[in-house]
């Protein structure tokens, strides 16, 4: 019997993840992409400027996901506010691994996450360009926290 999903979809059935038929029959996070024929992640690490390096490529006219990537988990921030989105961040958490996640980003689009530089996400990601953003870890720290 023929299944009535597509093989990629049937992983994340039943979740609360909205996700967007394109022209060339692939599913899509977003139901719109930019000019590039990249699909784009950023990696970083915490507190580097990931979201202004997001603000720069959606200014370069790729589409922004709106969905942060991680290992096993994605934070949906695609209908959510960035007022809300500070204070909710565990309710938009989702169970499903980049493994999956990662497909649905399409040519023009992007998305971000702190992910670890390892055999599976770099498999994940090797038809991505990916930008790694680092900062010095010190300019991190915040210094009245330090002193307590």
């Amino acid at each position: 019997m023929l299944h009535p999903l597509p093989e990629e979809v049937r992983a994340i059935a039943g979740l609360n993840f909205p996700l967007y038929p394109c022209s060339n029959g692939a599913w899509s996070i977003k139901p719109t992409v930019g000019p590039s024929s990249a699909r784009v992640m950023i990696c970083s690490i915490p507190k580097a400027g990931t979201h202004l390096y997001a603000r720069l490529l959606a200014l370069l006219g790729l589409e922004q996901s709106d969905v942060f990537f991680n290992r096993d988990y994605l934070g949906d921030f695609r209908f959510v506010n960035l007022e809300r989105a500070r204070f909710t961040h565990s309710e938009n958490i989702l169970r499903i691994p980049i493994g999956i996640s990662s497909r649905f980003v399409q040519p023009g689009q992007f998305g971000y996450g702190h992910l670890p530089c390892d055999i599976a996400i770099r498999r994940c990601l090797a038809d991505f360009k990916v930008i790694f953003v680092t900062r010095e870890m010190r300019a991190a720290i915040d210094r009245d926290q330090v002193a307590q």
